[in-house]
C-alpha cells in the first residue's frame, strides 16, 4: 500500500469507491513519525554520485566536472588502466560494491597526505 505524508484528504468517498470497483490500490497516509529505514537509506545514496573505474568504484557527494583535473585523470588511469572517463552509476551501486574497492572523493582538491593514501589503497588492491 503506498502512503502519503500530507495532512489534506486525497479520495473522497465516491473515488475510495470507484477505486475499489476497479481493485486500485488506495493511497494513505502515515504518521510522520513514523521512521521508515529504506527512505533515509535511499535519500542517502541519492546524494552520492557513483562512477565506475575498472574494479573501482569512485564515490562523490557532487557531480565529476565535465573536465577531470590532472590527479583525478591519474587516479582513473590507475584504476582502469586507460584514459576514459569513469561511467556514471546508480547510487545503489555503494550498497553492492565492495568496501575494499570503493575510493570515496573528497569534495575539494586532496591534500598530498590525502593523495598517498589512495595511491596506497590502489596499490594494495590492484596487485
Amino acid at each position: 500500500m503506498t502512503k502519503d505524508t500530507d495532512k489534506a484528504p486525497i479520495w473522497s468517498l465516491q473515488q475510495q469507491q470507484a477505486l475499489a470497483a476497479l481493485k486500485l490500490t488506495l493511497w494513505q497516509r502515515h504518521a510522520e513519525n513514523e521512521s521508515n529505514p529504506h527512505a533515509a537509506e535511499a535519500q542517502v545514496s541519492a546524494e552520492l554520485y557513483c562512477y565506475k573505474a575498472g574494479q573501482w568504484l569512485l564515490v562523490s557527494e557532487e557531480p565529476l566536472r565535465v573536465e577531470l583535473s590532472q590527479w583525478l585523470k591519474d587516479l582513473t588511469r590507475a584504476c582502469s588502466g586507460s584514459a576514459e572517463r569513469p561511467a556514471e552509476l546508480s547510487a545503489s551501486a555503494v550498497a553492492e560494491w565492495q568496501d575494499e574497492l570503493m575510493i570515496r572523493l573528497p569534495p575539494t582538491q586532496p591534500t598530498a597526505t590525502v593523495k598517498k593514501q589512495l595511491w596506497q589503497q590502489l596499490a594494495q588492491f590492484s596487485s
